[in-house]
């Protein structure tokens, strides 16, 4: 197989690799086992070399001492959650690859693949999809795929996911029972809209005043914005 082919030259030039594997729904029992299973395969496939894991259910200090080790160079492959998002900085590990990509949002992809290349050495970012993987999900992976511009993947991603809701919980915006203009679709009348508001403002600067009281007035507005 090419790609463990390549891991294994990667680590054999003493550079590191990440793999990670997403969360599955909420469940720490079943997101372990899948970290573990995941263990099991590589050692499989690597036994002459040092993995370990890195997990929610660990405890702070196992978690710093595992990153130590990492660090120290103690650890060639690290499976792990999405724990190592941000905040690691690993100059070492050059090498990232992604279970289930799509199950990730964009924006969580392009911060996961900024954990390796971080260096004089090149990077290298595996997406690693099963057969079921939709059309869709695999369009959204092409731009992962083709971009590194953070603004580029992140105005895809509130195009696929919507703008959230602004009264609310959800995180996607889609299914909100309240409509708002999407910046994309309606970006003319944002425009005339803000030639109005500069007009009013020239010329009539009470009513808008008026109005921006009566909606700090409104708590849902003021409490969210």
């Amino acid at each position: 197989d090419k790609y463990l082919s390549f891991i294994k030259t990667r680590v054999e030039l003493g550079e590191q690799v990440y793999i990670v594997v997403p969360a599955i729904e909420e469940s720490e029992t079943l997101n372990l086992k899948n970290v573990n299973e995941h263990e099991l395969v590589y050692k499989k496939y690597f036994p002459e070399l040092k993995i370990s894991v890195l997990h929610g259910q660990l405890k702070s200090d196992q978690k710093q001492d595992v990153m130590k080790r990492f660090k120290a160079k103690e650890i060639d492959i690290l499976i792990s959650t999405t724990v190592i998002e941000v905040g690691i900085n690993i100059i070492n590990s050059t090498v990232i690859s992604i279970y289930n990509p799509e199950r990730f949002g964009m924006s969580s992809l392009h911060q996961l693949r900024g954990r390796v290349g971080r260096g004089d050495k090149a990077g290298f970012c595996f997406l690693i999809t099963d057969k079921s993987t939709s059309p869709d999900a695999m369009q959204r992976l092409k731009i992962i795929e083709k971009t590194l511009d953070g603004f580029e993947i992140s105005e895809a991603d509130l195009k696929n996911r919507g703008q959230g809701d602004l009264f609310g919980n959800d995180q996607s915006g889609h299914s909100s029972p309240f409509k708002f203009a999407n910046i994309f679709s309606h970006y003319q009348i944002y425009e005339k809209v803000t030639r109005d508001l500069n007009k009013l403002t020239e010329t009539h600067p009470e009513i808008l005043n008026n109005y921006l009281i009566d909606l700090i007035d409104d708590t849902k507005i003021s409490s969210t914005i």
